[in-house]
């Protein structure tokens, strides 16, 4: 107990006191704990070796009620009646003291009463008669805490499901420009180079671009993984051991802040001339900028091989003469093959040519 806690607990058992005599009598032992401090114990200490409040209270409304009887015996006839209803107030109050029935003077809340399974026989039965309506408020606060839950659950789900769709539309553009390699090919072996020409095209812009949102995909992950261990918890411990956590935090984030502390009297040690704090800060630097310009020589990469298809495929279809057909492949239509629109005479002769295992099934 603190001495917040101690004030309190003494005002409510003394609460039928005048205001200023109530201040001064709980000042008193106040000031009591305060000098214990002053001597070198700790609050609590100081607190403990204070006595009680409902010994303290039960000592200030003793002293009260032989103060009223004395002025009743001087016969102060103007005070008569409020000294009266003083000293039944003060004597109902010492005796609930007394006799152990101050249940109602306790400081605490009703649900802190509750936790410890202190209340009132009156306060037992008004929440037995009582339960059928906090009853089905609890429920349908427990109901509509469960589906905020499983929304929230769902949505991350959600959220998952887009980026992996993100993982497989990149990986099927990088598996398909092998795909469009192999018509290139064909496309050389029938003499058709439009058609060649625009399938190396899409071989490159499929490539780049399957690169390009895979790389997308990688930072997508990385960043809601990230944001998920920091964000999302789900914990089934008690309060105690969450609040054990929140303090763990509080000291990680007091130890980051001295290890910045440091590093910034590092920095200030290399501008003193400091050679290893000067080697620490050189060495961060260029690791950074190492990451950045990775990441934009990838782009750029990536870039070209985009814009390197889209002329590829351009140029395919001007020197077809303009013809939409040299877009279209046939694998296999009724029993034969076209390639930009022309039929190929012996399909079997293409490299990894499939016409022979179609011819033999169809």
């Amino acid at each position: 107990m603190n001495s917040r806690e101690y004030k309190e607990q003494l005002s409510a058992l003394v609460e039928c006191l005048p205001e200023a005599e109530r201040e001064e009598a709980v000042g008193f032992y106040l000031e009591a704990i305060a000098d214990r401090m002053d001597e070198g114990a700790t609050e609590e200490e100081a607190v403990a070796l204070a006595p009680t409040p409902a010994e303290a209270a039960k000592a200030i409304l003793s002293e009260k009620i032989s103060e009223l009887k004395a002025r009743e015996g001087e016969g102060g006839s103007a005070s008569h009646a409020f000294d009266e209803v003083v000293f039944e107030e003060v004597a109902e109050a010492y005796d609930g003291v007394t006799n152990g029935g101050g249940a109602k003077h306790d400081p605490r809340g009703f649900f802190e009463r509750l936790k410890s399974w202190r209340l009132s026989p009156l306060e037992w039965v008004a929440v037995v008669v009582s339960s059928p309506i906090w009853l089905s408020v609890l429920v349908a606060v427990a109901v509509v805490a469960l589906a905020l839950l499983i929304v929230a659950f769902a949505l991350l789900l959600v959220v998952w499901v887009l980026v992996g769709c993100v993982w497989i539309v990149g990986g099927a553009f990088v598996l398909s420009a092998p795909v469009a390699i192999v018509f290139a090919i064909w496309g050389l072996q029938i003499g058709s180079g439009p058609y060649s020409l625009v399938n190396l095209g899409h071989a490159l812009f499929l490539f780049g671009g399957g690169m390009w949102v895979l790389r997308g995909a990688l930072a997508l992950t990385r960043a809601l993984w990230k944001w998920q261990k920091e964000n999302v918890r789900v914990s089934l411990h008690g309060f105690g051991k969450r609040r054990a956590r929140k303090e763990g935090a509080g000291s990680g984030v007091a130890g980051r802040a001295s290890e910045g502390a440091s590093s910034a009297t590092g920095s200030s040690a290399s501008v003193s001339g400091d050679p290893i704090a000067a080697a620490a800060d050189d060495g961060a630097q260029p690791t950074a900028a190492a990451g950045r310009s990775g990441g934009s020589l990838f782009f750029r990469a990536c870039l070209v091989l985009l814009l390197a298809g889209l002329v590829c495929v351009l140029a395919g279809f001007i020197s077809s003469g303009f013809d939409w057909r040299v877009f279209l492949t046939s694998v296999y239509t009724e029993g034969k093959m076209y390639l930009g629109g022309a039929q190929v005479e012996s399909p079997e002769r293409l490299l990894f040519s499939p016409y022979g295992l179609f011819a033999r099934y169809f």
